[in-house]
């Protein structure tokens, strides 16, 4: 990666930062009064193009992305843009948030066009000389949470985005302080933590899940309990591991309940098997739900978690209250290459 210029990383932040108004709640929305890391109460945050209303509904939820009822429910069109990642810079798009909450649970719909579907993770491909990858990557969409100001605030004097710079997402991306011509994520100040839904179109989707993980002052790293997917490789890392159970299949996606040891014999040149062996993941890995369905150029994801899990690393919610986040986009890519929001509030009714 070429080194980036805090000029200009800062001159774009700010360009961004005011193009806030492009947000819109459709029919408008309400003034109100402040905001905390986890809900604090009162009123939602000044202003409403950056707030998601969620509706609170007394009916069943539907996990289904195209079920009517998501038509029914007011949202909003949130631009997301590439800050700090050089490769993408020109690059924008929208994503459609839209939420409902019951007493439980909270339900969060989002939109967003993308020309294909990337599902071919690290596939694997059988050649004249072996087992090669594919170097693949996936469709991803994430959402950051704030736990105690780990969005809402950041300082320069560190190397996160800035004074006054509130960009949600774009505050746990930084400049590596080892390495300025890197980038890395991970919150601003020691003791930091924000929650991480991250929905994975290859390895959490076909299971109904979004992979439930945190950032703190290190990395990104994932919740206690086992996570939907395991590689699919040898212990030398040189070929898979396991194989379809039926031999030969074109399929992206391997689960573990049909998932049989390697047996390299069964496979001619050209083959290929999925890089991941897919389960049902647990414990406070597995607490957030996720349905996701492409269709004519757009992902359509319904993203479902309880109000409260008691992980110290999750957002737990309460009803009237706000709560700061950001979110990111992911085509066909990893790490530091995706589009992402400035800071937007999920304001539970």
């Amino acid at each position: 990666m070429k080194q980036i210029s805090i000029g200009v990383v800062i001159a774009l932040m700010i360009l961004f930062m005011g193009s806030s108004s492009g947000l819109a709640r459709n029919g408008g929305g309400g003034q109100g009064g402040g905001h905390g890391g986890g809900g604090s109460g009162g009123g939602p945050p000044g202003g409403s193009g950056n707030i998601l209303f969620s509706a609170l509904s007394s009916e069943d939820i539907i996990m289904d992305p195209n079920h009517d009822m998501w038509s029914q429910v007011q949202g909003i069109f949130v631009p997301v843009m590439p800050m700090m990642t050089p490769e993408l810079w020109g690059q924008m798009n929208t994503v459609e948030l839209k939420s409902f909450h019951n007493n439980t649970d909270v339900y969060i719909y989002a939109r967003w066009a993308d020309l294909s579907q990337s599902v071919f993770k690290s596939m694997w491909v059988k050649t004249f000389d072996g087992w090669t990858n594919s170097g693949a990557n996936e469709d991803r969409m994430g959402f950051a949470w704030d736990i105690e100001g780990s969005l809402s605030q950041s300082t320069f004097g560190g190397f996160g985005p800035g004074s006054g710079m509130r960009g949600g997402c774009a505050t746990l991306c930084h400049v590596d302080p080892d390495d300025p011509s890197k980038l890395t994520m991970s919150t601003a100040y020691t003791g930091g933590v924000a929650d991480l839904w991250q929905w994975k179109a290859a390895r959490t989707n076909p299971v109904g899940y979004s992979d439930d993980q945190y950032f703190d002052n290190e990395d990104h790293k994932g919740d206690e309990g086992e996570s939907a997917y395991q590689d699919n490789k040898s212990e030398e890392g040189s070929k898979p591991a396991y194989m379809f159970d039926g031999g030969v299949e074109t399929s992206p996606y391997l689960f573990k309940d049909k998932a049989v040891s390697f047996d390299d014999s069964v496979f001619e040149e050209g083959n290929t098997l999925p890089g991941y062996v897919l389960r049902t993941p647990s414990g406070d890995r597995a607490n957030v739900e996720a349905v996701g369905v492409w269709e004519a150029g757009y992902w359509t994801v319904v993203f479902k978690r309880r109000l409260h899990t008691g992980s110290e690393n999750d957002v737990q919610f309460t009803a009237n209250s706000s709560y700061p986040f950001g979110i990111s986009i992911f085509d066909n890519a990893g790490d530091e290459k995706h589009l992402k929001s400035q800071l937007l509030y999920l304001w539970l009714e």
